[in-house]
Order: C-alpha cells, then structure tokens, then sequence
C-alpha cells in the first residue's frame, strides 16, 4: 500500500506565527498598562535617540517629557506616538526594496552574464568581443540548410574624403579649421584628432578623454549594414577635440606639432593624412593602436592606415 504524503506544514505555521504574534502584542500591552510610568521613560528616551533629537519638537515628543516622574502615561499614548514612526519605516522599507529589486534585475551577474536575446550565436559574440579584439570579423548566421557561411556582413569601408586641411593658409586658424573638419565623416574627425594629440598631447587630458569615450559610444551604435551618425553632443566633442588638437599651442612641443602640420597640408586625403599622422606618432613613441579600436566597426580602411603605419 502507498504511504500517504506527508501534509505540508505551510498553514500550522502560519498560524503558529500569528498566534505568537498576537500573544506577544497582548503581553506587551499588558506590561504598558501595569508599568507605563517606566516603560514609558525608556520609550521616549530611544525614540530621541533615534530621531537625534528631533523627537522633543513634535507633540508626543513634549507629553513624553512633561509628564511628571511616577505618573502613568496615557494608553493609546504609545500606539498613537508610534504611527508616523512605522509609516517612515515602510516608506523605506520599500524605497530600499524597490533600489535592491532593480539592481537585481540590471547588475546581478545572472543578468549580465544572461542569454542574450536570440541566444549565443557567432555573431553576438564576436560583436561583444570587437571592443577587444578589433580584428574579428562579425560573419553572419549561415541560412538554413545552408552548406557554406554566409558572405561577411562588416560594415562597408568608407570612402576617404579629400584632405580639407590643404587649403587652409593657417592651422592654427581655429576658424578655418572649423569650417574644413565639417566636410569629414566623424570617424575620420575622431582618428585625426586622437593622432594630432599623440604627436603633440595637449595639457588638458579631459577632452581627449571625452573623444574617446564618444567614438566608442558612436561606434557601439552602428548596425552591421549601415554607419549610424552620433548624436549631436557626440559630434560636438569630436569637432572640438580636433580644432584644439590641430590649433592648441599651450605647453605643448611646437616642432612636433609643425611636422604634423606639414603632413597635413601635403597629404592627398584623410587616409593619407592617417597614415602620415601615424608614422610621426610612432616615431614618436605615442602611438596606442588599443586607442583605435573603436574605428575597425565603422572604417576598417582608416583603421588599417593607422595600425599598419610604419
């Protein structure tokens, strides 16, 4: 014969739960009751504890401490006092619930280390490990039934745009090279500025700083079949970086910045500009190919003249 299965003990102990509740409210009235003179003194004395103080300035605060030594305290005096107390508690009690919950749901390494949409395929892993390795190529999913990979899907290489630099008399001239850079993609934009402050790093580190966090953010938002522009605070900070890398003067090595000049005005278009620009940073030690990364998902072409410079 089959046993029986055993009964859950889900309901015994809720009302085991709440008879120990019940019975603890009714044993902590009772001792309000017979001795508030002195449990009153000690509720009081922690409720200004708690409040640092604050407590002596409301209502209950002030009966709390002027009612004479030895005299017993109204009844609902305690449960009344307690009201805002408890309704402050909840409110926080689920302030820090609702933060732990959505961290929970955004930070936990469940969810970053999660599925992601879809699931693992090729193509989702080799897009998160681009910022890493920029020279994987992204190949997409083979069709089905399909007995060779599909063609690679990497975004298109741009065209390099003529050299806007050459026809301008000063590269110093913070307006003339503003209105040259607007003929130039923001990738070309971007790489320029960052080779210009290798060859001849500017004192103030917290716009290259901000370039590059920019063009890794725009790069990050390119689709695999078309370039996607970055957003107008973006653009706005890698013009900026590029005028002041190309005109900045302060504290910064002259000779160095007029070979980059002179590169500049004879190179025939922006990817020779690139790899000129390239081959002075690495004769000067300070070029960081880590630092172009970014540029392989949106130019692979630029991003193989500054890599490959020699």
């Amino acid at each position: 014969m089959r046993e029986a299965a055993p009964r859950p003990l889900t309901v015994p102990l809720v009302l085991a739960a709440a008879a120990l509740t019940f019975a603890a409210m009714a044993l902590m009235t009772f001792v309000w009751w017979t001795a508030s003179p002195i449990v009153g003194r000690l509720y009081a004395a922690v409720r200004i504890a708690e409040s640092a103080g604050l407590w002596l300035f409301t209502g209950w605060g002030r009966y709390f401490t002027t009612v004479p030594a030895g005299e017993p305290f109204a009844f609902l005096s305690i449960f009344k006092s307690s009201v805002p107390f408890g309704v402050a508690a909840s409110f926080a009690t689920a302030a820090i619930g609702i933060l732990a919950y959505r961290k929970r749901s955004t930070r936990h390494l469940d969810v970053v280390l999660g599925t992601p949409k879809g699931g693992f395929t090729a193509a989702t892993i080799l897009r998160e490990m681009v910022p890493v390795l920029p020279h994987a190529s992204i190949q997409a999913a083979p069709a089905p039934g399909a007995g060779v990979s599909a063609p690679n899907t990497a975004p298109t290489p741009a065209a390099a745009s003529p050299n806007p630099f050459g026809a301008v008399r000063d590269l110093r001239d913070n307006v003339a090279v503003s209105q040259a850079q607007a003929s130039l993609s923001w990738p070309e934009a971007a790489a320029l500025a960052l080779l210009l402050d290798a060859i001849a790093p500017v004192v103030d580190r917290s716009r290259p700083e901000a370039l590059l966090k920019a063009a890794w953010k725009a790069a990050r938002r390119v689709p695999a079949d078309r370039p996607a522009p970055p957003t107008a605070m973006e653009q706005a900070t890698i013009q900026a970086a590029l005028t002041q890398a190309m005109s900045e003067l302060t504290e910064r090595s002259v000779p160095d910045l007029e070979r980059a000049h002179e590169a500049v005005a004879v190179a025939g278009s922006t990817h020779d500009v690139a790899a000129a620009l390239s081959r002075i940073a690495q004769s000067c030690g300070r070029l960081r190919v880590t630092d172009f990364a970014w540029l392989f998902t949106v130019d692979p072409l630029l991003h193989t003249e500054i890599v490959t410079a020699q």
